[in-house]
């Protein structure tokens, strides 16, 4: 995809396709908004095998990608739920291998049930660290899953979605291979009642809950 001219750059660095819909869909849009190049970089290849049928999401993220205003993806090209598999030096080395110059990366917090998702954070610090790169850092909550692991996903930034939240239901609707009925935590329904939980923790109509995992003024 084409990298547009903007000033600033923001790395979306997830799991997972769905994940960015998920735990970032509607912060991306302010921040595209607000002048960031916003670069998607999911770890996994985006297809897999479920209940004995080939599941392939990728048309899905760049669809998804467009309705939040990203214009550059990439893939690591993992396989999904083996990231334990891979060596910490290949994976930041394909992402060393992007040339990226981020200011700010929204990724998974190590607060999170999924072990890729873990994985993943804790790549994210590595390759962040401030000796390498200053880039701030915000750890996303992924529905399904930051619920339910045994050290609870506690927010301390928020993100008013007054004017994003159907944006990010429009995004995670494009996953049709993902989206479950009500109430299942992967349904649009679900996402609207947990931004609008975490609204009313904010004194807010709805908002996307974070955890600053490194910051600089």
């Amino acid at each position: 995809m084409t990298t547009t001219n903007r000033s600033k750059q923001a790395l979306v660095f997830v799991a997972h396709a769905d994940d960015e819909a998920v735990g970032c869909g509607g912060y991306i849009p302010l921040l595209v908004e607000r002048g960031y190049q916003v670069v998607l970089v999911i770890g996994s290849c985006a297809h897999f095998i479920r209940s004995g049928k080939e599941v392939n999401n990728r048309a899905h993220v760049e669809q998804s990608a467009a309705v939040l205003g990203i214009d550059d993806v990439h893939f690591l090209e993992m396989e999904d739920q083996r990231f334990e598999n891979y060596r910490t030096m290949e994976i930041t080395g394909k992402l060393e291998g992007l040339g990226l110059e981020p200011e700010l990366i929204l990724t998974h917090s190590g607060q999170d049930l999924n072990r890729d998702h873990r994985v993943i954070n804790e790549m994210a610090l590595l390759y962040a660290r401030p000796a390498v790169r200053r880039a701030r850092i915000l750890g996303c909550e992924v529905i399904n899953n930051a619920e339910f692991h045994a050290d609870n996903f506690r927010a301390n930034f928020y993100v008013n979605l007054s004017s994003t939240l159907e944006v990010k239901k429009k995004a995670f609707d494009c996953y049709v291979n993902e989206i479950r009925r009500f109430p299942h935590p992967y349904s649009v329904d679900a996402i609207e009642v947990k931004a609008r939980q975490r609204g009313m923790e904010a004194g807010l109509a709805s908002a996307e809950a974070y955890q600053v995992l490194r910051w600089f003024d």
